[in-house]
């Protein structure tokens, strides 16, 4: 496993905003400056990191998927899509293995002409792989190239398949892209501004269960885990809860707005592996600084093995003209500790606000963009976070929250009532969290034969 698998782990569940039957789903690449539209229940499984050439891996979903892709931009001296379409077969043919060519196909996506082919290719033990590659020039020596994975029995199908996907892709230009961004962040940096001790104090006593499963269709649902998060008043200390609140220092005297989410996660029901996450997020009245501590224990029967995640934003000064984001985790158990600091730019949404903004904000059809810390990757950094609120079509008096985080990705998408209750948010990948009680949960739990804590 990767460093702080298990906190990582616990997180994606329970603290991001973080697809099934029939239908199509959005993704989205900044980086790649596109959009397009795949099949419901399709999975992202690479991506470029910063520092990198951008790219993006998707493949379908389930345990046996019969496709996968790769969406990258080149840059070629070629002069045609044609050119650079045949230069990639030969690159990627084997020297001594000749291939077929199964199609050969243009097509019309937006104001350009792309250049399709797909070839069978043999393999050493008698089998073929299918290849297919998509070449759209976008601006003068820049292309969006997609290459397309199958096997032979899937790959009429997956032909099928791909063409309303690349009839789908809109490219975008990186200018309009940072235009965006900025009203977005704009946008969201006049929310917070907007935000006070009143405004905070009117979440204290907010409590809610939270149930986390994965829709089973006919075969019934997986029980995934469940979160139990609430509002309180109470000081910075808090969040050491092994210190004596006799012992506090000035610092830690001083009173704020906490967030407690206490998780437990089923990482393998068989051999009964259970993570349980213990979250404080403390954060003073008038926003400007914040602290938290986040522990995630890893449980199977008597052993165990914790991370913590340890982080404080420090306030403007004289020798830091801008707010400082400083996170250390640790393991200790191997005696592991890393550290990690930023610069904090504007429009920076304080840890502790990322999943009850939705009850601070308007309810009005809008775009707004934060900064956020963002860990789930493997190191961890700042990104960036879109969200789109959009009335439900269904009922005009819900409001349907669809939120990014990252550079490139499918959205999380959150369903509100009129009050900015929660009623239904589901995850990428397809768990989904619901309200819940002690006694609804108990019984699903009794009932799947797993341990709540």
């Amino acid at each position: 496993m990767i460093r702080y698998s298990w906190l990582a782990f616990a997180l994606m569940y329970v603290l991001t905003c973080s697809q099934a039957a029939l239908g199509t789903e959005t993704i989205v690449s900044n980086s790649l400056g596109l959009a397009l539209e795949v099949p419901d229940g399709t999975l992202q499984t690479g991506a470029s990191q910063a520092g990198q050439p951008a790219f993006l891996v998707l493949r379908e979903g389930g345990s046996m998927p019969s496709w996968s892709m790769r969406i990258e931009r080149l840059v070629s001296e070629v002069s045609t899509s044609d050119a650079l379409l045949l230069e990639l077969v030969s690159k990627g043919q084997s020297v001594d293995r000749d291939f077929e060519i199964l199609e050969r196909s243009s097509l019309p996506i937006g104001a350009q002409e792309a250049s399709i082919i797909w070839i069978s290719e043999p393999q050493g033990d008698g089998s073929a792989v299918i290849f297919g590659w998509l070449v759209l020039p976008t601006t003068k020596k820049d292309y969006l190239v997609a290459t397309v994975i199958t096997l032979p029995e899937s790959w009429e199908k997956t032909r099928n398949t791909m063409l309303p996907v690349f009839q789908s892709i809109r490219t975008q230009n990186s200018q309009m892209i940072a235009l965006d961004r900025q009203s977005m962040l704009q946008r969201g940096q006049e929310i917070l501004n907007q935000i006070d001790e009143a405004s905070l104090r009117k979440l204290i006593g907010f409590k809610e269960l939270r149930r986390i499963y994965a829709d089973g269709g006919m075969s019934g649902d997986r029980e995934i885990g469940y979160s139990l998060i609430e509002v309180a008043e109470a000081p910075r200390g808090t969040i050491k809860r092994h210190r004596n609140p006799e012992r506090y220092s000035k610092e830690e005297q001083e009173m704020g707005f906490l967030v407690l989410e206490h998780s437990r996660i089923v990482s393998d029901a068989e051999r009964e592996v259970y993570v349980d996450l213990l979250s404080l997020q403390w954060l003073s009245w008038d926003l400007q600084k914040e602290a938290w501590t986040i522990t995630a224990t890893r449980r199977q029967g008597e052993a165990r093995a914790t991370e913590t995640e340890v982080g404080f934003r420090t306030e403007q000064s004289l020798s830091s003209p801008r707010p400082r984001l400083h996170v250390i985790k640790q393991d200790d158990d191997i005696g592991l500790r890393q550290p990690y600091e930023w610069t904090v730019p504007d429009g920076w949404l304080p840890r502790p606000l990322t999943g009850l903004i939705s009850r601070l904000i308007p309810q009005q059809p809008q775009q707004i963009a934060f900064v956020v810390y963002d860990h789930t990757a493997t190191v961890p950094s700042l990104t960036m976070r879109q969200d789109s609120w959009t009335r439900d079509t269904e009922m005009p008096d819900r409001w349907v929250l669809e939120s990014r985080v990252g550079e490139q990705g499918f959205p999380t998408r959150v369903l509100y009532d009129r009050n900015a209750n929660l009623l239904r948010l589901n995850q990428p990948g397809g768990n989904t969290i619901e309200p819940s009680t002690v006694a609804e949960i108990q019984r699903l739990w009794d009932q799947a034969g797993l341990k709540t804590e």
